[in-house]
């Protein structure tokens, strides 16, 4: 393991894959090609003149679905109400 690991270097890939899904979730009817340039775009902007990076990423997914709204996309609320516990006898 190098040193790079130790001191919080982020997989950039990774984390524009995590926004990338949780943009098509609300999304659905949005190709999923479109949502990933969309997302690598955008982070690339922010990036380009970002001084804080800490909130990145989710920054990026939410200037990119702000702008699938401008476009008339169709959000659809994340489904909080899924649940993996077992009903009540």
């Amino acid at each position: 393991m190098s040193n790079a690991t130790h001191i919080g270097v982020r997989d950039v890939d990774a984390d524009l894959e995590r926004e990338t899904e949780l943009v098509a979730e609300r999304f659905p009817d949005v190709p999923r090609a479109t949502i990933d340039e969309a997302v690598r775009r955008t982070y690339n902007e922010l990036a380009a003149t970002a001084t804080v990076r800490a909130h990145l990423f989710t920054i990026t997914g939410s200037v990119v679905m702000n702008r699938l709204r401008a476009e008339g996309a169709t959000y659809r609320a994340p489904n909080h109400a899924r649940s993996t516990a077992s009903p009540r006898s």
